[in-house]
Order: structure tokens, then sequence, then C-alpha cells
């Protein structure tokens, strides 16, 4: 499917999509605060703490949700109630709310990191790229948590021996990825320290990696998230390693998977530049499946139950769970056009 089919079928589902955020940003429980009390009086609520961000059921999905409001209104204006997007954005995209956000990092400077961290670049970098009124202002009102966020990352970041490498929201080359674009707009600007900073670690922990196994790879793709990490700001882009040695190619079948919970091979298409592309891969039940790059591979069959209810009631919303249903093929499809970051 080219990218005119995906923006087509994004269209036929903005709608859907902007409803649902609108309302699960907005909703402020159940909550997954993750806030450590310091004595009996420490004891906050959630928008008390986090006026922007205090919906979705944790702090890392709402600022996601903001992303995604902001990329539909960009995407696909026409099917969405625009007033609607962009009064719920005005009211929580507030200077004093995004002041409040920035300066609950000076008490908890590891808070959301590097999942949430990068996340909030993400959505830093959608404003600041979009030629908007609205857009304008609310992205100077994020600057002070971009900021923040870009320094607790330079100085994290040479501190950090080696990475997570685990399938889920710490998984650190899926945080420094998010934070990619935002670093190199930034250096552009005159500021290199943020992607000299992701380049430094990225090579320092994936430099020499070899033969990761693909066929086995988990729902939020370690390799999928280390293969689109920069080894390099310097290097030939968008990595600096060898992708022949880094990956072999998919099995087609894994151990671990049944026909009843199969989850997807890794994503490695686009960014394979360099690679012999793979346009479809067998999925582990003998499903043939496209592929499609990582940062474009929504939940598929987890989206719904994301979406429609505001916050996760599966243990990872990224559980790939494979489904033949067409409906959501589309949604997936829709999605993809949606999360497209090189646009």
């Amino acid at each position: 499917m080219d990218e005119d089919q995906r923006l087509g079928m994004l269209h036929g589902v903005a709608g859907m999509y902007a409803a649902t955020i609108v309302r699960a940003i907005q909703q402020e429980y159940p909550n997954d605060l993750r806030h450590p009390m310091t004595g009996p009086d420490d004891r906050p609520t959630p928008r008390e703490i986090h006026p922007a961000f205090y919906g979705c059921y944790d702090w890392h999905s709402c600022v996601e949700m903001h992303w995604a409001l902001v990329r539909l209104l960009r995407q696909a204006p026409d099917p969405l109630s625009a007033g609607d997007v962009r009064e719920v954005l005005d009211e929580h995209l507030t200077a004093e709310a995004l002041v409040t956000e920035a300066a609950y990092f000076a008490n908890h400077p590891s808070f959301k990191r590097p999942y949430g961290w990068g996340w909030a670049l993400m959505l830093a970098h959608e404003l600041s790229t979009w030629d908007d009124p609205d857009a304008r202002r609310w992205s100077a009102n994020v600057c002070p948590l971009a900021d923040t966020i870009t320094e607790l990352f330079v100085a994290w970041l040479p501190r950090a021996t080696y990475p997570s490498r685990e399938g889920a929201h710490a998984n650190s080359a899926f945080g420094l990825a998010r934070a990619l674009l935002f670093a190199r707009v930034r250096a552009v600007d005159g500021d290199h320290r943020l992607l000299d900073a992701i380049g430094e670690a990225a090579g320092r922990w994936y430099g020499n990696d070899t033969d990761y196994p693909v066929g086995l790879d988990r729902p939020r793709s370690p390799t999928g998230s280390t293969a689109s990490c920069p080894g390099s700001p310097t290097a030939r882009p968008p990595h600096c390693w060898s992708r022949r040695s880094f990956l072999t190619r998919p099995t087609a079948r894994s151990p671990t998977c049944t026909a009843s919970t199969c989850t997807a091979p890794t994503p490695i298409n686009d960014w394979l530049s360099d690679c012999q592309p793979v346009t479809s891969v067998d999925g582990c039940c003998g499903m043939r499946l496209a592929v499609m790059p990582t940062p474009r591979c929504p939940p598929s069959a987890a989206v719904t139950t994301w979406l429609n209810t505001g916050w996760r009631a599966t243990p990872s919303c990224c559980s790939r769970q494979l489904s033949l249903d067409p409906s959501m093929r589309e949604l997936s499809d829709a999605w993809a056009a949606l999360t497209g970051l090189g646009q």
C-alpha cells in the first residue's frame, strides 16, 4: 500500500481517532501517577502536578496523544472537528501548564526516562516545524519542557554505561529515536549537544552489534528500535554501522509463537536502504504480512482497545497481536499514515 492510499484511509478514520483521543487526554482517572511521595501530605492529583498531561492513564501516553492530535491536524484536517481539537490543545498547552510540567523534572529528573522524554521532544518537534499560528503559540509554550528534557538527555547519556534492550518502554534506542528529529532541528539552529550525545551513546551502545535474531523479536521491537537509532550524527545517514552485519534475514516461524498469540516479525523495510529490501515476510502462523518501518507500525489488534478506552487494558499497548479482520488492517494502515515520521 502506497502513501496516498494510507493517507486516504487516515482521512476515513481521522474523526474517530481525534474524538477518542480528545476524550482520553481529558480523562484523569484511572491514572498510573508514578509519583514518589516524600511525606503524608505529598499526595497530589494527576492534574495538580501534570496540568497539561494528566490524562490517558499515564504521562507518556498523554504526551504521545497530544502529538497524535497535532499530527492529525497537519495530516488530515478536513474530516476533523478541528475547532474541538484546537480548543483542547489550547486548554492543555498553556504557558503556565508547561512551566509546571517542566518544573516537575527538577525534583524528579529520571521521571519517564527515556520513553516519555522522547515523546515530549516528538511533540516539540511537530509543533516547531508546523507553519500554523496556533502551533507557533503552542510551540513557544512547550519550549521550557523541551529545554529541560534536552538538558536531562545531555547530562544522562554520557553516564549511561549500557542500554536497555528490552522490548518495552524502557528500550533505550526507542527513546533516542523519538528524540532524534528534535535534536537534528536544534543542531541546525546551532545547538549540537543533544545530537552529538545521541550519536555518541548509540555508537557506543550498538556500534559493534551483529546478527540480531530478527525472527525472534518481540512486540516493541528491540531490533527495529536499535536499527532506527543513529550510530553517529556525522556518519552516513541514518546509521553508522553496516546493516548487513547487524540484521539477519527474519525467520518464518518463532518457536515461542502459537496460533492464538501470534506477534508480527520485526518490520525491516524502508530504513534498510542499503540492504536488499524485504517487502513482506512470513508470519509465524503462515500469514503473509506487509512490512512497514518501525516508526509507522501501530499496535494492530490492540489499537481499538487503546484508543476507545483511552488507557491500556492490555499489559502492553504495543502487543501487536495479528488479526485478519480487514477493518483492523485499515486502522493499522491509517495509523501508519498518521505516524509517517519522514514527512
